[in-house]
């Protein structure tokens, strides 16, 4: 900025210019017209022709911006497969639909402006490209009526079309595949359905009219011929002790999974050394319980239990502590699982040398704090919030025990803490689970990082902590915040105690996504974070909708059953897709939609893997499409348990009966009580779940919102990519909080043939926790 001087300042300025002076090097002028090379363009991943097209241009000056658009024709557009080399397109010898410029807001500053392209009701692939002075950069656009849904899984990919104006299914259209370097052709059914078995294509384009529509196919896994699972009774043991290991096996029989049966090896291994194994034989349950004696010697760190034999593997992580100078730490709370989250929470070191107490022994401790609560025994230390809240020395008094507390923290959510002590060498661990109710809810987001313009897509689940029962039809409020800027809804949650949900404008930076539910007068919380970038480089993700409803008529069904199925979206037209989805095939009925509403009824097929029910609409130019699990009974299945007890209340040293429900086969019945809640390699609720194993993917083209893809260099002085290609998931660090070190109690493995067992009670007063699992001679399994 240039400022007029008085003159007597410009006399003195005279004088110190005739003055000489030591020679310096000279500041160069910032050239703010730098920052006008500086922009960016994207589009959406697809329009329909009757609506008005834009691009969106992120400047950071105020410099104009021509803009042209060209017709083009999608093989030149498209790069096929994630190892193709990107290219840009060719404008030269073109010529363009229409030319115009742009004029951003005035000044040196980040804009996100929205363009109108002018296309009227065309329809095809576009190239819009955006140059200022010698930078360009090109993005592609599709205006088209073609909308495609696809369900792919191990059997083969099913493609659904469907007119994105009529909602009708659209029979006979032409639908290419590209696989192993050539195309396919096939053709869509009378009910607009195509499907393709035999070697998995990378991606399929459909042509209808001047429409044209595709979809990049994602890799599926093999349908698996065995699955096996291995659990112990802590997740966390001291070096000497002893640790109880339960293993199963199934294999594939007929699309079933039966009890496997011979011979299977448990090893405990240290970074790939065996440290010790057993080897024993699967029942007629295909189980396996065993003890392996840890060495005293061993040092502290994850052992791995691996299970091997009968044509399958499985393994878990043991966490080992270990004992040095004879020294050995126990941690515990004072409030014995029972702490309030209203106060701070108290915790005790004890160090011990055989019986003997060991007093003045500095400990070093430290607490890894979660806010969240998990019903289900796990933790991810890349939630939101995972922070170190105590780090620092503690000291045992004459009795061998160091005292400190947790500070309560202020947030209202609640808290997951893994907390580590060590002391030369002599180590323990243990995990807390300190709620503020008696639910916990679980957000999870589609992605944690989006591009600017694109919904935070998430779904939410609410869960017994003391049973991990779902929470059905409770009330949620889900709120986005951004500094002062907040949204809200309010959601529902299914029979299952989950519920989808969209924020459809984000703003750029760090965005935090809240639920909150009351229940019995408190309040359960979760949260998470997204952070909204220009541009992020994300996997596809599913873009299911939650405007799409689908009920049952039963909780619960049985093989062979009669499953009817009715879906809604309000507003829809045209046709209906419905499908009953497993790991091996996709049944679909195609029927007209009345008043927003479809219905259908499919058998329920005893097929291994999950099973669930589908429903596609169109509503204004949008397909939106929902999915919902299906519980069956059967061989080979996941089995849901009667509540074991009539009370939860028992008298020291008493026995009790567990009533397991009737059953049709014979069971291993494994009981276990402990002192503390059992989590990770220790929780058995994931057993069950090992048997639906294989899912369906389903993709949309059109979504109801729909990604912005980013534009490409189109000036030669950067690579360009203008590619349909999959993206690889980042990678999640593996740093888990500390599990949670639970007292054995007692350990049973029973066979029982009426669904009762005999459990005792602990002979000392206090908080006990006891989990079942059961494994029938038919292959089922339940928790």
């Amino acid at each position: 900025m240039l400022r007029l001087l008085r003159p007597a300042a410009a006399l003195a300025l005279a004088a110190l210019l005739i003055c000489p002076l030591p020679v310096r090097g000279a500041r160069p002028l910032l050239d703010l017209h730098k920052w006008d090379s500086y922009f960016a363009l994207y589009a959406r991943d697809s329009d329909v022709p009757w609506t008005t097209t834009t691009v969106r241009l992120d400047t950071y000056s105020s410099a104009h911006v021509d803009f042209a658009v060209y017709a083009m024709d999608a093989g030149d557009v498209i790069v096929a497969g994630a190892n193709s080399r990107p290219r840009t397109i060719s404008t030269v010898r073109l010529r363009p639909i229409a030319r115009w410029s742009f004029t951003p807001p005035g000044g040196y500053q980040y804009e996100s402006n929205e363009i109108a392209i002018p296309l009227g009701s065309r329809e095809g692939f576009f190239v819009v490209e955006a140059r200022r002075g010698n930078v360009a950069e090109q993005v592609w656009i599709n205006r088209t009526r073609v909308g495609l849904l696809t369900k792919e899984n191990a059997g083969g990919v099913l493609l659904y079309g469907a007119d994105l104006g009529t909602g009708s299914a659209l029979a006979g259209m032409r639908v290419t595949f590209l696989v192993h370097g050539r195309f396919e052709q096939r053709t869509t059914d009378a009910h607009g359905i195509v499907r393709w078995t035999g070697p998995h294509p990378i991606f399929a384009l459909a042509r209808w009219g001047a429409s044209t529509s595709f979809v990049t196919l994602l890799p599926q896994v093999p349908v698996q011929s065995s699955v096996a699972g291995v659990m112990v009774d802590s997740a966390v043991v001291h070096a000497g002790d002893d640790v109880h290991v339960v293993g199963f096996v199934r294999t594939r029989s007929s699309g079933i999974f039966k009890p496997a049966q011979g011979d299977v090896t448990i090893a405990l291994r240290n970074r790939g050394a065996l440290v010790v194994e057993r080897r024993a034989r699967l029942d007629a349950a295909g189980v396996v319980s065993l003890s392996l004696g840890v060495p005293a010697e061993s040092g502290a760190g994850d052992y791995a239990v691996i299970l091997s034999g009968s044509g399958a593997s499985a393994g878990t992580t043991l966490r080992v502590d270990a004992n040095a100078g004879g020294v050995a730490l126990r941690i515990a709370a004072d409030c014995r699982g029972a702490c309030s989250a209203n106060d701070d929470v108290p915790i005790e070191v004890r160090a011990t040398r055989g019986a003997e107490a060991v007093a003045d022994h500095q400990i070093h401790v430290n607490v890894v704090r979660s806010p969240h609560a998990y019903a289900d025994g796990s933790a991810n230390a890349n939630d939101w919030g995972t922070t170190t809240v105590f780090d620092r020395a503690v000291t045992t008094d004459a009795s061998g025990v160091a005292r400190f507390t947790i500070a309560r923290p202020t947030d209202g959510l609640s808290s997951t803490y893994g907390i580590i002590a060590d002391s030369g060498g002599a180590t323990a661990a243990t995990r807390l689970v300190v709620a503020t109710a008696p639910l916990a809810l679980h957000l999870r987001l589609d992605r944690t990082q989006l591009s600017f313009g694109n919904p935070i897509r998430l779904e939410v689940e609410a869960r017994d902590l003391s049973d991990g029962k779902p929470a059905a039809r409770l009330a949620v409020t889900l709120q986005l915040q951004h500094g002062t800027s907040i949204q809200q809804q309010t959601v529902s949650l299914d029979g299952d105690g989950r519920a989808r949900a969209s924020f459809t404008a984000p703003e750029l930076g760090s965005n935090l996504v809240l639920a909150g539910a009351t229940i019995d007068g408190r309040q359960a919380m979760d949260a998470q974070a997204v952070s909204v970038v220009p541009q992020a480089d994300a996997a596809p993700s599913e873009t299911r909708s939650s405007d799409v409803g689908i009920t049952l008529d039963r909780e619960r069904y049985r093989v062979g059953d009669r499953i009817a199925v009715s879906a809604f979206a309000a507003g829809a037209t045209g046709d209906a897709l419905l499908t009953y989805e497993s790991v091996q095939r996709t049944e679909t009925v195609v029927v007209p939609v009345r008043d927003g509403r479809a219905s259908a009824a499919f058998a329920a097929r005893n097929v291994g893997g999950e099973v669930a029910v589908g429903a596609a609409f169109v509503h204004d130019g949008k397909l939106l499409w929902s999915s919902l699990p299906v519980p069956i009974d059967g061989a080979g299945r996941p089995e849901q348990l009667a509540a074991p007890f009539e009370q939860t209340q028992f008298a020291p040293g008493a026995t009790a009966q567990a009533n397991l429900g009737k059953t049709d086969a014979v069971q291993t019945v494994v009981v276990r009580v402990t002192d503390g809640v059992p989590s990770g390699s220790a929780a058995f609720d994931g057993a069950p779940e090992l048997l639906t194993a294989g899912t369906t993917s389903s993709q949309d083209s059109a979504p109801s919102d729909p990604d912005w893809h980013a534009g490409v260099n189109a000036s030669g002085t950067a690579p360009a990519s203008m590619a349909f290609e999959t993206r690889a998931p980042e990678t999640p660090q593996n740093d888990a909080l500390a599990d949670a070190q639970t007292r054995d109690v007692s350990w049973q493995m029973t066979r029982s043939d009426s669904g009762e067992v005999t459990v005792p009670m602990p002979a000392a007063p206090g908080r006990y926790t006891i989990s079942i699992l059961t494994f029938s001679d038919d292959g089922r399994i339940g928790a």
